[in-house]
């Protein structure tokens, strides 16, 4: 099947989510591993509200040690959820399997807000497929995506690599020193990225 055609994913998306059933995909939720954090800050809740729960939020992957067999989907939210999981399964919505996400936390600096990072690592992967998969919490929608594994052994590949795309924007300008004027102030950056950074990643996929 395509992996362009978005109309034939999204039926296999439904398909995928049916192949769970709302029992199906409720998992007991994990232990929080941060030591640092008091416990009774990161407990999850035991009942879900649709009007606060956070959403699936930063999702991204990551290869494991072995490229071929191994995945790691991650996501944040900025308070603790509820049966935090992946569903995997194959591009015509057929399920495999549902990976229980742990939870690790740390204190944002910057914003002083404590963020949890949820992690679910997938193994057993067959090399150079193609896989869809969905993050998902409680209450909150889930969020699809798709993924091939790297071929076993030896062979050719195709990949891209791209850097920080915090470059300067024209939303903020150099505000010189007391006492010093500048007739044309140039922008600095903003460190909130390019106005195409947000494409980059997408143009990669």
């Amino acid at each position: 099947m395509p992996i362009d055609a978005e109309g034939e994913l999204e039926v296999s998306r439904r398909r995928l989510l049916a192949a769970v059933g709302l029992g199906g995909i409720a998992a007991a939720a994990p232990s929080l591993v941060n030591a640092a954090t008091p416990q009774a800050v990161l407990a999850p809740p035991t009942l879900v509200d649709p009007l606060t729960v956070p959403p699936v939020a930063g999702l991204h992957l990551q290869f494991g040690s072995d490229a071929s067999s191994t995945i790691v989907a991650s996501w944040h939210a900025l308070q603790p959820v509820l049966h935090p999981r992946v569903i995997l399964g194959r591009l015509d919505g057929r399920l495999e399997t549902t990976v229980v996400a742990e939870p690790m936390s740390y204190m944002d600096a910057k914003a002083r807000r404590l963020v949890i990072a949820y992690h679910a690592k997938i193994d057993g992967l067959q090399p150079d497929t193609w896989y869809m998969y969905g993050a998902i919490h409680d209450g909150a929608r889930p969020e699809f995506g798709t993924f091939r594994t790297a071929p076993r052994g030896r062979a050719p590949i195709t990949f891209t690599s791209f850097g920080d795309q915090a470059t300067p924007t024209v939303g903020k300008r150099f505000v010189p020193p007391a006492g010093v004027t500048l007739a044309r102030p140039q922008f600095v950056n903003d460190n909130l990225g390019s106005p195409a950074a947000a494409d980059t990643t997408l143009g990669v996929e």
